[in-house]
C-alpha cells in the first residue's frame, strides 16, 4: 500500500519564492504533523511526504498512491482541494487534517472523502485499516491525544533543505489569543511529552541552527529541558511568551545550555 502525505504549498511562504525574498527560506517549518503520523503508520505502508512550500512535484508522473492525506491551515485550503481533486479525479481516497479542516468540517467533507477532527494519533491506526478495506468513514473524530508516548517523527523522510528542524514538546496553550487557532484545536492546558523522549530526539536530530520556538511556555518543561541539555546548543534563538521575564531560573538554565552570557 502507498501512502500519500502532503503539505499544500502556501500561498504566503514559500522556498521556491526564496528570490523574492531570502527570508522565505527561514519562514518555511518542516510539516510535523505529518512527520508524526508517518511515524504512525505501521508496516505494509510505503510512506512519501511531499511539501509543496520546497516545490510541488509533477503528480502524474509519480506511482499512483491507494490513500492520499492531506494537511492543511486556511491559507493553503484553496490548493488543498485542489491536489484532492485531482487523485480524486483518478479514484484515489483522499483524507484530509489539520487546523481548517476542524474547523471547516463542512466545507472540507465536501471535497474530499474522509475529514479527521482535532488530533489523529488516537485514530489514524483505524482509518489505515479501513482504508486497506475499503471502507473509509466520512469522518473519524481524534480529540486530544496522549502525548506521553509518541511514536518517532520521520525526519528520514524529508530533504535536507530546511533552515530549522523540528520536534515536538508539549501541545496546547492556556493564552487563547484572538488571533490563534492553538488553544481551540489542541487544548487549554499544556501537555507536555517526557523530557527524555525529546531529549532524546534532540540529540538524534541535532540541528546547526535551533530556534527554540515559544520553549518557554511550559515553565518548568523548559527549564528541565535545558538542564538535560548536556552538549551545548549552537547558534541559538527562541520566541517566547512575555512571562519569559518572570522566570529568572529559566533563563539561566538556557544561557548555560546555549553558551550564553547574561
Amino acid at each position: 500500500m502507498r501512502l500519500y502525505l502532503i503539505n499544500p504549498s502556501n500561498p504566503l511562504v514559500s522556498i521556491v519564492n526564496v528570490s523574492e525574498s531570502r527570508w522565505n527560506r527561514y519562514r518555511v517549518w518542516k510539516p510535523l504533523s505529518l512527520m508524526v503520523l508517518a511515524g504512525l503508520t505501521p508496516p505494509g505502508w510505503k510512506i512519501t511526504i511531499v511539501d509543496e512550500n520546497l516545490g510541488a512535484p509533477d503528480y502524474p508522473a509519480l506511482p499512483r498512491p491507494d490513500l492520499v492525506g492531506i494537511t492543511a491551515f486556511t491559507s493553503q485550503a484553496n490548493r488543498a482541494y485542489e491536489v484532492a481533486a485531482g487523485f480524486r479525479s483518478l479514484g484515489v481516497p483522499v483524507v484530509m487534517g489539520g487546523i481548517h479542516a476542524t474547523m471547516c468540517v463542512d466545507e472540507v467533507s465536501e471535497r474530499v472523502d474522509s475529514v479527521v477532527t482535532g488530533e489523529a494519533e488516537s485514530v489514524w491506526a483505524k482509518l489505515l485499516e479501513d482504508a486497506r478495506q475499503g471502507r473509509l468513514q466520512p469522518r473519524y473524530e481524534g480529540g486530544r491525544a496522549d502525548i506521553g508516548n509518541l511514536a518517532p517523527a520521520r525526519h528520514d523522510l524529508l530533504p535536507a533543505r530546511y533552515a530549522f528542524g523540528a520536534i515536538q514538546t508539549t501541545r496546547g496553550c492556556p493564552l487563547n489569543c484572538n488571533f490563534c487557532s492553538v488553544t481551540t484545536f489542541n487544548g487549554a492546558q499544556y501537555r507536555q511529552r517526557p523530557i527524555p523522549e525529546v531529549v532524546r530526539e534532540f540529540r538524534e536530530k541535532f540541528f546547526d541552527t535551533k530556534l527554540f520556538w515559544d520553549p518557554f511556555a511550559g515553565g518548568k518543561f523548559a527549564q528541565y529541558f535545558f538542564q538535560a541539555v548536556e552538549n551545548p546548543v549552537q547558534n541559538p534563538s527562541s520566541d517566547a511568551a512575555h512571562r519569559l521575564v518572570e522566570e529568572a531560573q529559566l533563563f539561566i538554565e538556557a544561557a548555560h545550555s546555549c553558551r550564553l552570557k547574561l
